[in-house]
């Protein structure tokens, strides 16, 4: 169930999109409330899952969005890098006190 709700008329907060969906029904889902919603007040998704649907959902009209992905993946030992993801708890990395 996808529920948009208006904010003390200060913008709109879409939400229900839980990371579950298929790539195309986010898209649509997306597009569909941008669609109807004004352009004049600004667009919250909430809860997006990865940091392409960020990319996304701005091209699709969004103007703010949260992510638990940097979050989470942190938590497990992962660190976001120009040249990709580094798995901190790899092995190799256990003596490395070199800058990620």
């Amino acid at each position: 169930m996808i529920k948009v709700t208006e904010g003390m008329a200060n913008g709109y907060a879409v939400g229900g999109l839980a990371g579950g969906e298929s790539k195309t029904d986010f898209v649509n889902t997306v597009n569909l409330c941008t669609e109807y919603l004004p352009t004049n007040k600004p667009r919250y998704l909430m809860g997006v899952g990865y940091p392409e649907d960020i990319v996304v959902a701005v091209c699709l009209g969004i103007d703010m969005f949260d992510c638990v992905y940097p979050t989470r993946t942190a938590r497990f030992g992962t660190a976001f890098t120009y040249n990709g993801l580094i798995r901190l708890k790899n092995s190799k990395f256990s003596n490395d006190f070199q800058p990620v």
